[in-house]
C-alpha cells in the first residue's frame, strides 16, 4: 500500500522524502522498511530508529533503524543505544501492546511465548518423526528362551543395519520379526501441527485462508471479503500507530501520514465493470470516471465541427462576384439572373442604369 501526505481528503504533491523512502541506503525501497517494521512490531512490540537532523524544511528527511535488543529506556524516558543518550524527540519509537503507564511494547514472543514455543516443539517433534519415527521400526521375537543379551544384541544390530541400507532381512530360524506402523496421520501429528498454525493465525490476525489451513467456508464471501477482513483486524493494528507517529514526529501540523489501500480492497475486473455501468446508469459517476474505475484512458474529445465561410477570399485581393456565393445558397445567382431578366422585359420595379 502507499503511503503519502494527507491534507483533509487531498494528497499533497510531491510526497515528503521520510515517506517516499524512510531509511534510504544501498539498493533500499519503502518495502523494505515496511517489512522490518511489521516483523519487529509483530515479535517484539517496539520499533526504534534514530531520526536524521531537520531539513531545510525544519523536519526530518530520514530515519535510522535500531535492532531488538540493542536499546534501552531509563526512568527518566531518555534511550541509549550503543553506550549514547538520545533525547526522546531524537527517537522514532512506535509501540504495540503496552499496558497502562509502560513506555516498552509487547509482542507475539511476550504476550503468546507458550503457544511458540508449543509450535517450535510440535516442528521438532515432526522433523524427528519423519526422520526416524516414533516407535521402534519392528518387534523382534525369539523362541529360544536362553537366549542371551550378546545373542540379542547381534540380532538387534544386524536389523538395523539391514534397515539403514534397505537390503533382505536375513534373521535365524525360530526369530520372528514384526515391523511397526504409525503413520503420521494416525498418530495424529499433522492435526495437531495445523491446530498450531491456527492458533498462531489467530494470534496474528491473520485469516487462515491465506495461509491454506482449514477454515470457513468461502459460500457467501469471496477473497475480497476475506482481505477486508484483514486489513480491519490484522495490518490496520500495525499501520495506524505507525501513521499517527509519523504524523507528530515527522510532519507539519497541517499534514498527515495515510496509508492508501485501494489496491488492496480493489475488486476484480468483472466486478468493477458491472459498478462501473451500474454508477453511470445511476449518475454516480461520469463517462471518464467509469472509465478510470476499469483502467481505461479518458473519453477522446471529439474534434470541432468545421464552420462553414461565407465567402472565398485571398487578402490583398478583390474577390470576383461569384465568389461571394456558397453552395449553402445555390440559388443566389440563378434569382439575380431571374431579377435582371424580368427588368429587360418591362415588369414593375425593373429599372436600368
Amino acid at each position: 500500500m502507499p503511503l503519502g501526505a494527507y491534507s483533509g481528503a487531498q494528497q499533497v504533491e510531491p510526497t515528503p522524502p521520510i515517506l517516499r523512502n524512510p531509511a534510504p541506503g544501498g539498493n533500499r525501497v519503502l518495502a523494505d522498511w515496511i517489512h522490518e517494521y511489521v516483523r519487529d512490531m509483530a515479535l517484539y512490540g517496539n520499533h526504534v530508529a534514530v531520526l536524521s537532523d531537520p531539513a531545510w524544511d525544519g523536519w526530518p528527511s530520514s530515519m535510522f533503524p535500531v535492532p531488538y535488543g540493542q536499546w534501552s529506556i531509563d526512568n527518566a524516558g531518555n534511550y541509549r543505544i550503543a553506550g549514547d543518550l538520545y533525547s526522546p524527540r531524537d527517537i522514532f519509537h512506535v509501540r504495540r501492546g503496552c499496558r497502562s503507564g509502560e513506555q516498552v511494547g509487547r509482542g507475539l514472543l511476550q504476550t503468546h511465548r507458550a503457544l511458540v514455543a508449543g509450535c517450535i516443539a510440535a516442528e521438532q517433534w515432526a522433523a524427528t518423526y519423519f526422520e526416524g519415527g516414533t516407535a521402534p521400526p519392528a518387534v523382534l521375537t525369539h523362541y529360544d528362551r536362553e537366549l542371551s543379551q550378546t545373542q540379542a544384541s547381534d540380532l538387534k544390530a544386524g536389523l538395523k543395519a539391514a534397515t539403514r541400507r534397505r537390503e533382505p532381512l536375513v534373521v535365524p530360524q525360530g526369530t520372528d520379526v514384526k515391523a511397526l506402523n504409525a503413520p503420521a496421520d494416525q498418530a495424529q501429528l499433522i492435526e495437531s501441527r495445523r491446530w498450531g498454525a491456527l492458533q498462531l493465525c489467530q494470534a496474528m490476525g491473520i485469516p487462515s485462508v491465506l495461509l491454506g489451513l482449514d477454515s470457513p467456508s468461502l459460500t457467501y464471501r469471496n477473497i475480497q471479503d476475506v482481505f477486508s477482513q484483514w486489513l480491519t483486524t490484522g495490518v490496520l493494528g500495525y499501520l495506524k500507530p505507525l501513521e499517527d507517529q509519523l504524523t507528530t514526529q515527522c510532519l507539519p501540523r497541517t499534514l498527515e501520514a495515510r496509508f492508501d489501500p485501494t489496491n488492496v480492497l480493489r475488486p476484480d475486473l468483472a466486478a468493477r465493470v458491472d459498478l462501473a455501468i451500474k454508477g453511470l446508469a445511476g449518475g454516480v459517476y461520469t463517462v471518464d470516471e467509469a472509465r478510470a474505475l476499469v483502467d481505461l484512458p479518458p473519453m477522446p474529445e471529439s474534434p470541432p465541427e468545421p464552420v462553414p465561410r461565407i465567402g472565398l477570399s485571398v487578402a490583398g485581393s478583390r474577390a470576383s462576384p461569384r465568389s461571394v456565393f456558397t453552395s449553402e445558397s445555390p440559388s443566389a445567382p440563378a434569382d439575380a439572373a431571374a431579377s435582371a431578366t424580368a427588368g429587360r422585359s418591362g415588369s414593375p420595379g425593373a429599372s436600368f442604369a
